[in-house]
């Protein structure tokens, strides 16, 4: 009985976590690629750029969905982030 309970709870986190991954990663990539395309000269830098940005956004957001949720709740703050 509580198993059946954590795996209703679990399997959809999972999946999400799967599917947030997988588009992620093919964000990151494709993003990267076309950085290292457009770029001939300073392409260093520019994808050191690229790279902090990215960063910086990953540390940031789970702040801004806080902040967010509180203000508008969980179903305007989710609204908002989509």
């Amino acid at each position: 009985c509580r198993l059946q309970h954590t795996l209703k709870f679990l399997v959809p986190c999972l999946r999400a976590v799967v599917l947030l991954g997988c588009g992620s990663g093919m964000i990151y990539t494709s993003s990267f690629l076309l950085v290292n395309l457009h770029f001939d000269k300073r392409r260093g830098l520019a994808l050191g750029v690229f790279n902090s940005g990215a960063t910086v956004g990953r540390l940031l957001m789970p702040l801004v969905i806080y902040h967010l949720i509180q203000e508008y709740g969980d179903r305007g703050g989710l609204l908002i982030i989509s």
